[in-house]
């Protein structure tokens, strides 16, 4: 799992993106990773009330423009939480302070800033 995460770390953070919203920056995201021989996956459905932005492998990658920091933080717990996924990239465009601790077993969070 670390070769793979690390993989698409490298490749989001050799990328400037440019974009209006959310959208525009999960298709640079997507794009970028397919550029890198990587088959992301973009709205993939976990189970009947979650759905991830972008799964690469069992890579989830949550991009934030906005919305409240409650609702993401329901949203990770839930996504660490899937059998389908071993750990999470928050893609955002700003800081947001979270109340985020995997349980034993769950998947792990690493953000990822744009200004």
């Amino acid at each position: 799992m670390t070769l793979i995460l690390d993989r698409i770390v490298d490749v989001i953070r050799g990328y400037r993106f440019v974009f209006i919203d959310e959208d525009e920056l999960q298709e640079g995201l997507a794009a970028a990773l397919t550029q890198a021989g990587l088959h992301p996956k973009r709205e993939v459905r976990l189970d009947a009330r979650s759905r991830v932005d972008i799964l690469v492998e069992r890579v989830a990658i949550e991009v934030k423009v906005g919305g409240s920091t409650s609702a993401l933080e329901r949203q990770l717990t839930r996504y660490a939480e899937s059998d389908r996924v071993d750990a999470l990239i928050v893609v955002t465009s700003r800081v947001m302070r979270i109340r985020f601790a995997p349980s034993r077993g769950q998947a792990a969070v690493g953000w990822l800033i744009w200004r």
